[in-house]
């Protein structure tokens, strides 16, 4: 059969064959219906008409009415793992952890049905998650957007208090009007508009799975200084890119207002904000002043935007500075709020359009500069920018944090001092159900048919009650209400009592009607107890409600206090020692008042610190020069030797040999060590002769001072201490001097580097000299053998 000969179903009407038809109205539409009929059904309404009226079925709206029918969770409630008001507290939770930023996923939310109910994980599958979201439309699956902890944290209700009185003192003590405040921040870019794709569906063969979109891999970032007024204008951007030179292009076609500037990094710096504050900031600014009042400048507190430079020139200008409190942008700065996002759109849009039209070029820094300002033009409305700063709550005039909600501020819930939960949690200040205070009345045929169906419909929850005193109140209540069924009832009137009181004589009759007095009392009682009977089964529905309720909400508050005990057990035993900064969490204006005296503390303190260090800088330098004063004569000293082992030597006594190596002084011990050995290695037959550096290839492992080699008295070895005292009959030796020194040529009275060919070798020492010669002459016996720095290493 051809596609177009396919009969295809109607797409009016439920589908044939089916069971029933969904629903058109809630519960709570069919409780409007029913208060409704009772509130009008003294003034003409009737069932049709409020049926009629709310949409719903005439014949159901009855018998709920009069008892007969209930609703759906009702009559379901006995087939279910959790009873209704279980699954309520359950989820007043799921919403709270949602609005602290803790979701429950899927297999958390079985674990918490587990820890209500008692029963094992595996008796809860996918199927019940899916049918507890039908009963339960309020709750949905999906994902939530990420979330600093940071800034759940920071915002948090004083702290949003605190901004705008300190913002409404500022702006009312100067009366500035909102023409004159305004909000700047840096936005980044990529010139191929970035890895994620926008958020368009496009048509896609159903056999393929995978399916491609070519776009611009150009992840080059680009910083823009953008700055929008209150009154709903902006101020013209600047840009900043990576690179060191600037190209013609990028100012063909633009607006001289427009400032571009580049780093190294493409990143703004300290320098670099000033200069746009200076340049692009001040002049458009004071040009489109209205009176002389002064202008707000609402900014974030990063570190190149609160510069002693910056507050200085804005003081200078008559500008205050209003710094944002640290990590609350994302709430309270209406370019974050508003108009970045907006924006990031409909640059990947015309990202994804150029690299269509272009047929796959990137896009030069000029064209970026031109195509950026056409999207900007577009997206920068008045009525866009005026609802950001409506949204963070600034244009508002509320000056309060009730512009925001509870939700709002509940991530922050999760470092507060004080515990927060689900606003149905059952708490010590709770009304108490008072028995003497409810009203004692005669209910009604609707009412004791109500009661009797819910009875029997929770008869399957009773038996999770642990409380004894509500299951004492519900015997009881039924204990009354056998006894006040089983009260007989045949003293009533009747038809014989009429007749027989017309043949009693006057005496009789009088006490025939004092007996009948009797039993109207006595039936005037048994309504009472009736009707006490049906007043304590209602507060013992409402109290086993309760209870479960309760207890639901305690299972649940177990489990969450089960995983803040593991974090704080784990943040205790990851904790780190060490210096902790002073981080601020508040508001502050930098230019007046008590944020214009910090600054100025801070700026001494940081004068103060940076005299120090220049102090420090000093003095090392004068250390260094000194050390290499000593190096130089060092070197220059033939009477100074150098021997030992380089391991054991400090990193000033390696630079020394470096030094007069002239190797690099750079560098670790590990490094200076390498570098001399290995030196002294390529240079073996011009060092292993040299008085000057010969005792670097003495041996110190193992050895005593009486096996070394006995220098001649002229030359002092530095790994020798003097003695404390000289033998006895030798004269004291005489100082040489470095005349005397250079004009003895002293070297060895043999060669210990002469090869020989005999293939055996008589060695007392039985040791091989490091250095790669075939063969060695044995030293003679007074001596030690010679050994190369490596071997020391």
């Amino acid at each position: 059969m051809s596609r177009s000969k396919v009969l295809r179903r109607p797409l009016t009407g439920p589908p044939k064959g089916s069971r029933r038809c969904t629903r058109q109205y809630t519960e709570e539409t069919m409780r409007e219906a029913i208060q409704r009929y009772e509130d009008g059904r003294n003034h003409g309404e009737t069932y049709t008409s409020v049926a009629a009226a709310m949409g719903v079925p005439e014949a159901t709206l009855r018998m709920r009415h009069q008892g007969l029918h209930m609703s759906r969770r009702t009559s379901h409630a006995r087939f279910q793992r959790l009873s209704p008001e279980e699954e309520d507290a359950l989820c007043d939770w799921v919403e709270h952890l949602c609005y602290m930023g803790f979701p429950v996923d899927k297999r958390t939310l079985i674990d918490i049905a587990a820890q209500i109910s008692g029963d094992p994980i595996g008796v809860y599958n996918r199927k019940w998650v899916y049918r507890f979201l039908q009963r339960h439309p309020g709750l949905k699956l999906g994902r939530p957007s990420g979330l600093d902890p940071k800034r759940a944290q920071a915002f948090n209700r004083p702290v949003v208090e605190d901004h705008f009185k300190q913002l409404e003192k500022l702006i009312k003590s100067f009366n500035i009007p909102w023409s004159h405040v305004y909000n700047m921040d840096e936005k980044g870019i990529q010139r191929g508009g970035g890895r994620r794709l926008q958020n368009i569906k496009y048509f896609v063969p159903r056999g393929r799975r995978t399916s491609y979109k070519l776009r611009s891999a150009s992840l080059e970032l680009v910083t823009i200084i953008e700055c929008v007024c209150a009154d709903g204008s902006n101020i013209m951007p600047g840009f900043i890119f990576s690179g060191k030179e600037f190209m013609r292009d990028w100012f063909q076609n633009v607006d001289r207002n427009v400032t571009i500037a580049h780093s190294p990094n493409g990143w703004t710096d300290d320098f670099l904000c000033l200069e746009w504050f200076r340049k692009c900031f001040i002049p458009q600014a004071t040009a489109r002043r209205e009176t002389d009042a002064p202008i707000l400048l609402i900014l974030d507190g990063h570190g190149s935007h609160i510069t002693s430079e910056m507050r200085h020139l804005a003081m200078d200008h008559n500008i205050h500075l209003f710094c944002l409190p640290p990590h609350t942008t994302h709430r309270l700065q209406p370019l974050d709020v508003g108009v970045f996002g907006p924006l990031q759109q409909a640059w990947t849009k015309r990202c994804n359009e150029y690299y269509v039209t272009s047929r796959g070029r990137e896009m030069d820094r000029g064209e970026l500069i031109r195509e950026y300002l056409t999207v900007r033009e577009k997206v920068f409305t008045q009525d866009l920018i005026r609802k950001a700063w409506y949204r963070s709550g600034i244009t508002s005039e509320t000056w309060s944090a009730d512009i925001f909600s509870d939700e709002d501020f509940a991530p922050s819930y999760g470092t507060s001092t004080i515990a927060h939960v689900p606003p149905s949690y059952p708490t010590s200040g709770d009304p108490t159900l008072i028995v003497e205070g409810l009203p004692i009345s005669p209910p009604s045929s609707d009412v004791e048919d109500d009661d009797a169906d819910t009875g029997s419909e929770r008869s399957h929850f009773e038996t999770k009650l642990k409380d004894p005193g509500l299951s004492e109140l519900s015997i009881e209540g039924s204990a009354t209400t056998s006894e006040a069924e089983t009260e007989p009832v045949s003293d009533g009137y009747s038809s014989d009592d009429d007749d027989a009181s017309q043949l009693t004589p006057p005496g009789q009759q009088r006490s025939t009607s004092t007996a009948r007095g009797s039993t109207s009392h006595h039936n005037q009682e048994l309504e009472q107890l009736r009707s006490e009977v049906a007043r304590l089964q209602r507060e013992n529905s409402i109290l086993q409600s309760q209870s479960r309720h309760a207890n639901a909400h305690a299972a649940v508050a177990h489990w969450h206090i089960n995983g803040l005990m593991a974090q704080i057990n784990h943040k205790k035993s990851t904790t780190r020692n060490g210096k902790k900064r002073t981080i601020r969490t508040t508001a502050r204006c930098l230019t007046v008042g008590e944020g214009a005296q910090q600054c100025e503390e801070e700026e001494a303190e940081e004068a103060a610190e940076a005299a120090r260090k220049e102090e420090e800088r000093i003095q090392k330098e004068r250390e260094e020069a000194h050390r290499q004063i000593e190096r130089e004569l060092a070197a220059n000293d033939d009477a100074h030797i150098f021997s030992g082992v380089l391991a054991r030597k400090k990193k000033e006594d390696l630079k020394k040999i470096a030094y007069a190596l002239k190797l690099p002084l750079s560098g670790t011990n590990a490094h200076l060590s390498t570098a001399i050995t290995e030196h002294l290695k390529a240079h073996s037959a011009r060092y292993v002769t040299d008085p000057k550096f010969a005792g670097l290839f003495i041996a110190a492992n193992g050895l005593s001072h009486a096996q070394k080699r006995a220098l001649p008295p002229e030359f002092n070895d530095e790994n020798i201490p003097p003695p404390s005292q000289r033998p006895r009959g030798m004269s004291p030796p005489s100082t040489p001097t470095p005349q005397s020194v250079s004009s003895r040529a002293w070297t060895p009275s043999y060669n210990p580097w002469q090869p020989f060919h005999t293939t055996t070798i008589d060695n007392p020492y039985n040791t091989i000299p490091s250095f790669e010669f075939h063969h060695v002459q044995p030293l003679p016996t007074p001596y030690p053998p010679y050994h190369s720095p490596l071997d020391s290493q």
